[in-house]
């Protein structure tokens, strides 16, 4: 860049610190096209390159006043570099975090009153098959958990056929006074 274009760039730079929306719009007219080229060759990603070319400028007549800038093109260009490293940091980070989170299987409010749920009737079953005799809670083991006829479990046992569902139907007769929903 020739020193006639620095200079220019100073001027236009010195009234923009004054407020000057015209020499604003002078320096964004010569400097965002090939910001954003340079944004854009960066990420690859049109969206992304325009909003950081944007929110560049927006800062920069934001802290007009503050900042004292000596090469106003290597200030702008510089600072289209760092903030494409900041995106690429900060996009990474979110992304290992949605991956994450898109992961974990969080439970919605229904899914913990149904293991609350269950945990209850786990409980209550427990208790339950503890108050029955041992006789009781094997045939009844036999035929709810194991899956037995009434005929294998006599055959298993040595007992009679009558005593399983005697026994079954005592066991289900204690397990109703436990259970609201068997009443």
């Amino acid at each position: 860049m020739s020193i006639n274009f620095k200079k220019k760039d100073q001027i236009l730079l010195s009234e923009m610190k004054m407020g000057s929306e015209r020499a604003f719009q002078k320096l964004f007219d010569k400097y965002w096209e090939p910001l954003f080229f340079k944004a854009n060759f960066i990420l690859q990603n049109e969206e992304v390159a325009k909003d950081i070319v944007q929110n560049i400028w927006i800062d920069f007549w934001e802290k007009r006043e503050e900042r004292v800038i000596l090469n106003l093109e290597a200030y702008l260009f510089k600072t289209v570099t760092n903030n494409c490293l900041k995106y690429f940091r900060d996009y990474r980070f979110s992304l290992s975090h949605i991956r994450i989170i898109e992961a974990l299987e969080i439970p919605d409010i229904s899914s913990i009153e149904k293991q609350y749920d269950l945990e209850e009737t786990e409980n209550t079953l427990k208790k339950s098959l503890k108050a029955l005799s041992p006789k009781c809670r094997r045939i009844f083991a036999l035929s709810k958990l194991e899956e037995l006829s009434n005929e294998e479990i006599a055959f298993k046992l040595g007992i009679s056929q009558r005593t399983v569902e005697n026994q079954l139907s005592l066991a289900l007769k204690n397990m109703r006074k436990d259970f609201v929903f068997f009443k």
